[in-house]
């Protein structure tokens, strides 16, 4: 019987809902806004332009908050204030749009506290001058940048899946995705 109004009939679809703590962030193609839902009240706390998705696998939500990408940046939400942008000063911003596809993807290695950025999961090009993905490493906050880790010789375009995190019977965290088949 609740229900809170955000922007309607602004032209943008919603990509994706992801909740932190008392906070509900809806992602648009172009626009976040962050919606407060603490104490029975519900009210939109903040809207973010340009910080919006293509793609619902392009959000992670993790304990230290909720990471996302576009070609605008790589971004975490940690709960209070506006998002932070973790490639400012850290990655050219040309760079990063021509790495970010409208079918990037993101994951979260918890064993190590690694983000994962995939510009485009659609087709991973077999190139050794393309980047297959980024690596944020929240305990140093700094960027790592592979090539041939994801693809195989033997194929010129290959397909990867989301990142999936499960625990096995022996309690130990495992981070999964498929790429054409194979898992990795």
């Amino acid at each position: 019987t609740e229900f809170v109004d955000v922007a309607i009939r602004d032209g943008e679809s919603i990509i994706k809902l992801a909740s932190f703590g008392n906070r509900l962030l809806q992602f648009k193609e172009h626009t976040l806004y962050v919606i407060a839902t603490a104490g029975g009240e519900e009210y939109l706390e903040g809207t973010f332009h340009h910080r919006g998705v293509s793609h619902p696998n392009a959000v992670t939500v993790l304990p230290e908050g909720v990471f996302w990408v576009n070609e605008f940046g790589a971004f975490i939400f940690s709960g209070e204030g506006a998002p932070t942008n973790l490639i400012d000063n850290k990655i050219d911003n040309n760079d990063w749009a021509t790495f970010i596809t409208t079918n990037a993807i993101t994951g979260y290695y918890p064993r190590e506290k690694k983000l994962m950025v995939v510009g485009n999961a659609g087709t991973l090009l077999d190139d050794t001058a393309s980047t297959e993905i980024y690596y944020f490493n929240l305990l140093t906050a700094s960027w790592n940048e592979q090539k041939d880790t994801l693809t195989e010789t033997d194929t010129d375009r290959q397909v990867i899946t989301n990142f999936v995190n499960y625990v096995d019977k022996q309690d130990d965290m495992h981070t999964i995705f498929m790429c054409n088949g194979n898992s990795g």
